[in-house]
């Protein structure tokens, strides 16, 4: 009895063991690496919840296009932004942000919190955290920088930092 136990925990362990590594050597392939893509907003959606205007729970949704460097698509993404906290005064909204990246081979996931213009996108550079994917991205981490690009409206530059 006590032997069938142990060869059945055993069995039980072996394939978990492999779950558990599987993403951290995924990660690994990225760690060090640095990829430059250009998104640009081709669709906005504001749902106003609660009292018109800005208000707490506001989602603005964003998809779009990446392209690499060359101005080639290599895929799309989508954002949702929830409005967390306001200041109807000063005229500006902190969001919390979500954020995927459909590249080749996988998605990755972004997620931060930024200030901007009440029902406008960000002006400024925004530092985003990488926390996953999927595919060829599964265990990634790093930051997600993105800076508004001066050349053509709704577009960001990004870069994202594996680590």
């Amino acid at each position: 009895m006590t032997k069938s136990l142990i060869a059945a925990t055993a069995a039980l362990a072996l394939p978990a063991a492999w779950l558990v590594a599987s993403p951290a050597a995924s990660a690994n392939e990225f760690a060090g690496v640095k990829k430059v893509y250009e998104t640009q907003v081709t669709y906005v959606k504001v749902i106003d919840i609660g009292e018109p205007g800005t208000s707490h729970g506001d989602i603005i949704v964003r998809n779009g296009v990446i392209r690499n460097t060359k101005g080639r698509k290599v895929g799309d993404f989508t954002s949702t932004q929830i409005v967390v906290d306001f200041d109807n005064r000063q005229g500006i909204e902190d969001r919390q942000a979500f954020v995927t990246l459909n590249l080749p081979g996988g998605s990755v996931m972004i997620m931060g919190t930024i200030t901007a213009t009440q029902g406008a996108a960000p002006v400024g550079p925004i530092v985003y955290a990488i926390v996953g994917g999927t595919g060829k991205y599964i265990g990634a981490m790093g930051t997600q920088n993105s800076t508004p690009s001066k050349k053509v409206v709704n577009t960001f530059n990004v870069v994202l930092n594996f680590v």
